[in-house]
């Protein structure tokens, strides 16, 4: 088990002191891919009120596609009320993508799931970061 947490420290240790932005951030959630491949699933929770982006990396420059999905709880007149939100993002890695937080006031919980695939290329990591 730990020879699995080995590659994501390495990841998280370079990118932290190779980028000031990211240093001064927190990385919530991290994952990379099974046995060097191409693909990864992420879900965690988000805290509302916080801006967030997702970080994909790989070895090399390779082109990714990212498909997301927000689920979400909130207050609205004494009731609990829910939502998704669903978006699509591509790039090349070293690649960043801004989490749009939902538009509802009074937000009680917040969830992001993420299935990110490379095109190409291998060793790919995937993490969610709190920027504010």
């Amino acid at each position: 088990m730990f020879r699995r947490s080995i590659p994501v420290l390495l990841i998280l240790a370079t990118v932290a002191f190779a980028t000031p932005a990211l240093a001064k951030s927190h990385v919530i959630a991290a994952k990379t891919a099974f046995k060097h491949g191409n693909q990864v699933y992420i879900s965690h929770g988000l805290t509302p009120g916080h801006t967030y982006q997702v970080v994909v990396t790989a070895k090399g420059h390779h082109q990714f596609t990212a498909q997301m999905l927000e689920q979400y709880t909130y207050m609205s007149n004494g009731h609990l009320g829910d939502g998704t939100k669903t978006f699509h993002a591509s790039g090349k890695t070293t690649g960043t993508i801004k989490v749009p937080a939902p538009s509802v006031s009074n937000m009680n919980s917040w969830q992001l799931v993420a299935w990110v695939s490379l095109k190409s290329g291998k060793n790919l990591a995937v993490r969610y970061v709190q920027v504010k």
